[in-house]
């Protein structure tokens, strides 16, 4: 099935209010097979609402819209729907029972405005909302259009309760799953390169792909007839899948990178400690988002200035002064001391220039190194970020995080 979802509202055109609205209903009603084949926002402009409801596509089977069901003077929905489908508006007692219950709840008496909410157009079916204002639903042409309220909460509860029920319902559903694959380490363009070939001979599969920054989600979902055929035709999609991205996924159950390396060290046994210079205790505080981290995260120390590497790291002056805060060799004891120090099983170290200033023409901003040190030996990355102070940070962080999971991948 195919819909069209148009937001009404000019705190969405005007850049006030994200429609994040949108951005729920695609996603729930992909989930339960229906097809989302365009998104139209719209100020609150009756003309325009009435153009866009006359306009919709030729195979679209029905409409949502959200906003402009309240009682004040830019709620204007209403008017535009009575405009568009030629329907008078006519008081709802039911409605109008319901709103005052609503209203002496909170120790309120409601007033004519609000009774504004209790009209609806000829012919229309209510959509009851136990918090807020009710949606209704009518047909036209063959068509189905429903009209909810834009506060979040009601839409969420409109659309899961009662919209896709009612489309269940009247119109057969194909059967729809998916798979989510968090990577890192590749652009877009590159997972798309590697997986074109496979992508070109599918059927009834989908490829999506979700810059997530710094990470890439891909979603590839499968539609059928039958939920067992879905299910194996995604079986062997992801087989191949992970056999050409092999470990650039991080994921397939949806963690983050942080609570995969959690699940690791744990899996493992392992702690870490981490020193940082350049990402001022992100690496950290990306540990820490992770409940229950202070079972494998020991300690973690921001050695920003020189003077720091010396104290608390016991770096000597002399590597510092010979080969650069910035550098292999400081980078490689910051990670074996921050182990020692910490007698982990891991020492993390990050040292390197975020910008915008303090780059060279043979360290230019951007250069970052990182070093994983445990009992048998040390191992050393360098890179060249491209970006701003935060992108060049966030990079760093979450490599530093994916050398620690690479690490136990082995």
């Amino acid at each position: 099935m195919e819909v069209e979802l148009i937001s009404i509202g000019s705190e969405l055109t005007s850049g006030k209010v994200v429609n994040t609205n949108a951005s729920f209903m695609t996603g729930i009603l992909e989930n339960n097979g229906i097809k989302t084949l365009r998104i139209t926002t719209i100020g609150d402009e009756k003309d325009f609402i009435v153009k866009a409801l006359k306009e919709c596509l030729p195979s679209t089977k029905a409409v949502i819209v959200t906003g402009g069901l309240g009682p004040t003077p830019d709620d204007i929905t209403r008017n535009a729907v009575s405009c568009a489908f030629d329907r008078k508006l006519i008081r709802n007692l039911k409605a109008m029972e319901a709103m005052k219950k609503w209203y002496h709840k909170w120790g309120m008496e409601p007033e004519e405005i609000d009774f504004a909410q209790a009209y609806f157009p000829r012919g229309s079916k209510l959509l009851s909302n136990p918090i807020g204002v009710f949606g209704f639903y009518l047909e036209d042409m063959g068509r189905l259009y429903f009209f909810i309220p834009g506060v979040p909460q009601e839409m969420e509860l409109l659309i899961k309760g009662k919209i896709i029920p009612l489309l269940k319902k009247r119109m057969p559903l194909k059967v729809v799953d998916f798979r989510t694959y968090k990577i890192f380490g590749l652009t877009e363009s590159r997972i798309a390169n590697k997986l074109k070939d496979l992508e070109n001979n599918l059927k009834d599969i989908r490829f999506s792909y979700l810059p997530k920054f710094p990470e890439i989600h891909l979603v590839v979902s499968g539609e059928g007839e039958n939920k067992k055929k879905v299910k194996i035709n995604l079986d062997s999609v992801e087989k191949k899948i992970e056999s050409i991205l092999g470990n650039y996924i991080f994921s397939k159950k949806g963690l983050s990178i942080q609570e995969e390396v959690g699940r690791l060290l744990l899996k493992n046994n392992a702690t870490v400690s981490i020193a940082e210079s350049c990402t001022g205790g992100l690496v950290g505080h990306l540990l820490t988002e992770v409940p229950g981290s202070s079972q494998y995260f020991e300690r973690g120390v921001i050695v920003y200035s020189n003077q720091a590497k010396n104290d608390i790291l016991g770096i000597s002056p002399e590597i510092i002064k010979e080969f650069g805060a910035v550098s292999k060799q400081t980078v490689e004891v910051m990670a074996l001391n921050a182990r020692i120090h910490a007698n982990t099983t891991l020492g993390l170290a990050l040292t390197g220039i975020a910008g915008p200033s303090g780059g060279t023409e043979k360290k230019p901003v951007g250069t970052v190194y990182t070093c994983l040190s445990d009992p048998e030996g040390i191992k050393t990355r360098k890179f060249l970020f491209p970006g701003n102070r935060k992108i060049i940070k966030e990079l760093a962080a979450h490599t530093a995080l994916d050398q620690v999971r690479r690490y136990f991948l082995k």
